[in-house]
């Protein structure tokens, strides 16, 4: 693959690489980086935020996706890895990382469920209003 290509394969995917920067910034900055937020008495307000994390990098991924490769007929297991597989192993990843490397923060399986299914109800949402004819 020579510089020219990678560069213009950077500007496709730029929505999917901007969204993987924020979920591994907010995945690996000290939570007193969020200590200036308000703070919500939501019960397991974390998984939420690991679902919207996930949703938010798997819609992307799939956004870029599609786009990319609107004209262009593509395997089903390209897009599964590109947008289901890849988000869901990162989500793992991070979990590893965390508890390894990145005290006070710990690895929850909880947490990768969150993310999990949140890639599951982007990639489903995102190919039902793909097939609707409302996106891409």
């Amino acid at each position: 693959m020579n510089k020219s290509s990678l560069f213009t394969g950077f500007f496709r995917y730029l929505n999917s690489v901007l969204a993987t920067v924020l979920v591994l910034y907010l995945s690996f900055a000290s939570p007193n980086e969020f200590k200036k937020l308000p703070s919500f008495q939501i019960p397991h307000a974390d998984k939420i935020v690991h679902f919207a994390m996930c949703f938010l990098l798997a819609a992307a991924l799939c956004y870029d996706f599609l786009r990319t490769h609107r004209n262009v007929r593509f395997s089903k297991i390209v897009f599964l890895s590109v947008c289901v597989i890849y988000p869901v192993a990162l989500g793992g990843i991070i979990e590893f990382a965390q508890e390894a490397w990145f005290f006070p923060r710990s690895a929850e399986w909880l947490d990768w469920l969150a993310d999990i299914i949140g890639v599951g109800v982007a990639v489903f949402a995102f190919l039902f209003l793909r097939k609707k004819g409302i996106l891409v």
